[in-house]
């Protein structure tokens, strides 16, 4: 399914694409554009693209970002690539990827509703909150931090690991897979993520409340990670902990201090050394 065209009061606006150049190496390309401010920048691999950081506003009607590759033993041939943010009609934006001289399907077009998952090899995931972690402030002027333990497993081989969450962070993952999927069929289908409560309305330090909270941020997140595509959008399978090969395994520490004395190094290359372990 074509991506339709972005009104230009939606704000963020992420898409990505993956191709493959002539050596077999795989590439992928985000675009990061604010329809508002006309902000916008590029990555290919995972690093800025030099020279996309820029505007393109509605006053603009077509702004093109170039790249290149050099194959493995290409002898000296270069691949060419471009960015396109196009203007579409007076108030929204349309959005393309073209790799020596073909349009790459944005990512999110391949996905499509039904069974459950993603029509790719996209892994899936079973996610579980367990008992939040509230963290006590360390002084009268900070408050304290709740910690969501998040436990995953990734179905196809069994990998799982936990990972602790603060509630803003669920909230900038909600906001990153909606940029993502702006203008997409599949957007309607997104989970929304447990609204944010004013504090001195709500005391966010209640037990119930707490638990209110996580009940409801794993709904979220069993739905959300059900939704065709979401894991291929690069925020999640960094937020859920598990990439590839790769696990982030967090631990929270409720004390107030580790014990720990950090020092000023004098070898160079090494800014703080751990000068003393107490007990």
């Amino acid at each position: 399914t074509p991506m339709a065209a972005v009104s230009i009061f939606v704000g963020e606006v992420n898409r990505t694409w993956r191709f493959v150049g002539s050596d077999g190496r795989k590439h992928e390309a985000s675009l990061y554009h604010h329809t508002i401010s006309g902000a916008r920048a590029a990555m290919v691999d995972y690093e800025e693209l030099e020279g996309s950081i820029g505007t393109s506003s509605v006053l603009h009607n077509r702004h093109v970002i170039p790249f290149s590759f050099t194959p493995i033993a290409a002898d000296g041939r270069v691949e060419r690539g471009e960015f396109v943010i196009q203007r579409s009609g007076y108030a929204s934006f349309r959005y393309s990827c073209v790799f020596e001289g073909q349009t790459i399907p944005e990512s999110t077009s391949n996905a499509s509703i039904g069974g459950g998952g993603s029509s790719d090899d996209a892994p899936t995931f079973d996610v579980t909150l367990l008992a939040p972690v509230t963290v006590n402030a360390a002084s009268p002027e900070t408050t304290s931090v709740t910690w969501y333990a998040m436990h995953v497993v990734r179905r196809s081989d069994q990998a799982q690991t936990t990972v602790h969450r603060r509630f803003r962070d669920f909230c900038e993952l909600d906001d990153q897979v909606r940029a993502a999927l702006q203008g997409h069929h599949l957007y309607g289908s997104l989970p929304r993520c447990p609204r944010k409560e004013i504090k001195f309305l709500t005391k966010h330090t209640d037990p119930s409340f707490i638990e209110d909270r996580r009940a409801g941020l794993e709904a979220y997140m069993r739905r959300l990670i059900g939704v065709p595509h979401v894991v291929r959008i690069p925020f999640t399978l960094p937020f859920v902990g598990i990439a590839n090969q790769m696990r982030e395994v967090s631990v929270v520490f409720t004390t107030k201090t580790l014990g720990v004395t950090v020092t000023r190094s004098t070898v160079q290359d090494y800014p703080a050394v751990v000068e003393h372990v107490s007990g």
